[in-house]
């Protein structure tokens, strides 16, 4: 089922699945994107930039393999960096609360190694200052929505 802002989420599956136990049979007249719009709109942000990053990341190893034939680092960091959106991805089909947890725990444990791997790709000199602050700048900030992410979900949880 589609939204405004993408797919439901499994919080507003849950909010329907009250709403019918609780009788309120003309459901649709209820806006559940107004109501929880915030939740749908930050998980597609977080995707977003997660797609963003990785699209980033391959730009520059396309460059780096091409021009230093550096494949090693490059396929390390593609890989690390792709599976933070794929696990963003993963979790929007979680099983249980505990799942979505941890597909997004495992998408922030990629995200720190791809800062990693940025920090070894800078000291090795296959990035310039530039793209070392930019990409660096851009997996904090991924990192720290997915922690966002993951603390707010574990709230729900308890």
């Amino acid at each position: 089922m589609l939204t405004h802002f993408g797919e439901i989420t499994r919080f507003q599956l849950v909010v329907m699945d009250i709403l019918d136990k609780l009788s309120l049979t003309n459901r649709k007249a209820i806006d559940i994107n107004r109501l929880y719009g915030a939740s749908v709109m930050s998980e597609n942000v977080t995707y977003e930039k997660a797609k963003a990053f990785a699209l980033k990341i391959i730009a520059v190893c396309k460059r780096i393999q091409k021009e230093e034939k550096e494949y090693i680092l490059t396929n390390q960091i593609i890989r690390s960096a792709t599976s933070v959106g794929a696990n963003i991805a993963e979790s929007k089909y979680a099983q249980s609360n505990a799942d979505f947890i941890s597909k997004l725990q495992i998408a922030l444990k990629e995200c720190a190694e791809s800062e990693y791997w940025i920090d070894i790709m800078s000291g090795a000199g296959y990035l310039c200052s530039e793209e070392y602050d930019n990409l660096y700048a851009e997996c904090g900030r991924l990192r720290k929505l997915l922690s966002s992410a993951i603390m707010t979900a574990s709230k729900r949880s308890h």
